[in-house]
């Protein structure tokens, strides 16, 4: 049911937001 799709960003978005989060923070510490 819809409770399918609560979870299934996670697997899609989840490398791209962790990628993001990534290059944003070596663009701080640099």
């Amino acid at each position: 049911g819809s409770s399918e799709w609560g979870y299934a960003w996670v697997p899609m978005c989840g490398p791209i937001v962790g990628g993001v989060l990534a290059a944003g923070l070596q663009v701080l510490v640099s």
